[in-house]
């Protein structure tokens, strides 16, 4: 039988408290002078609502009159919702009063333990919210009969048809057609329609900048192509063209394909 783990501290409080008896502890809490930090705190600010600002973590300051509370957890929300100007207080979870190295291993093991939100799972909550990109990439991609991967696999074992490039295509949707896109997607579906690990994100790019570039390239070429293709030898001759080169692994590829792809549509 498993056994009972004890619980070392007393059970929280949960409090509504006046911004004015909140402050942040400067010791151990991160700045919030940088770039992102104030796109966060604006962020809030300009969207502000109870279901996303949660409770802020907090523990009484020892012999303060009135009593005040450190934030250990929520400096972004809480900075929010000063300059909102209609926020008078905030839900707090209030622990056991520490001193300052406790708080400041409180914060490490909150911000630490976190779990990032994957962009896999957070792409079906943004169809969920109607975010115009997500639901236009969604369109696209029941139309070329490719699924967003379940979860995350590693490159070689994603499976045919599948993929896990959610923010790159995400990102194209701003720089780039529905048909562009569509092009590029297909054409790997139909090279590689049995074949796992291929519609990977640098794959895509290629593809996509390539239509672009060559807006009447012929599919079917393209397809034959990259059917003679393997895949290590595509990465060592691009590794080769970028130290001559220079420039990102997407553009070797490319140039590399593109290489490829004129020369068999010169024998062709």
């Amino acid at each position: 039988m498993e056994k009972m783990m004890k619980i070392k501290d007393s059970k929280p409080k949960l409090e509504w408290i006046k911004l004015t008896s909140l402050y942040i502890p400067t010791d151990y809490q991160r700045s919030i002078k940088s770039d992102a930090s104030q796109r966060n705190i604006s962020r809030i600010k300009q969207n502000f609502n109870w279901a996303e600002c949660g409770a802020l973590t907090v523990c009484p300051l020892k012999n303060s009159k009135p009593q005040e509370y450190a934030i250990i957890d929520g400096q972004h929300r809480y900075k929010a919702a000063l300059l909102h100007g209609e926020i008078k207080e905030l839900p707090c979870v209030v622990i056991d009063e520490r001193d300052m190295p406790s708080q400041a291993k409180n914060f490490i093991s909150i911000n630490e333990n976190r779990v990032s939100l994957h962009i896999l799972h957070k792409y079906q909550a943004m169809i969920m919210s109607g975010d115009i990109d997500a639901m236009a990439l969604a369109d696209i991609l029941k139309k070329c009969k490719i699924a967003i991967a379940s979860h995350a696999f590693s490159g070689s074992e994603t499976p045919p048809n599948v993929t896990m490039a959610v923010g790159t295509l995400l990102s194209m949707m701003k720089t780039h057609s529905e048909k562009q896109v569509s092009w590029a997607l297909t054409t790997i579906t139909e090279a590689y329609p049995d074949k796992n690990g291929m519609m990977t994100a640098n794959l895509i790019r290629v593809l996509v900048r390539f239509i672009k570039e060559n807006p009447d390239a012929d599919k079917q070429v393209m397809i034959e192509t990259l059917q003679r293709l393997d895949m290590e030898t595509l990465k060592k001759d691009a590794s080769i063209y970028r130290k001559i080169e220079g420039g990102s692994v997407v553009t070797a590829m490319l140039r590399v394909i593109e290489k490829k792809y004129n020369s068999k549509k010169k024998a062709a």
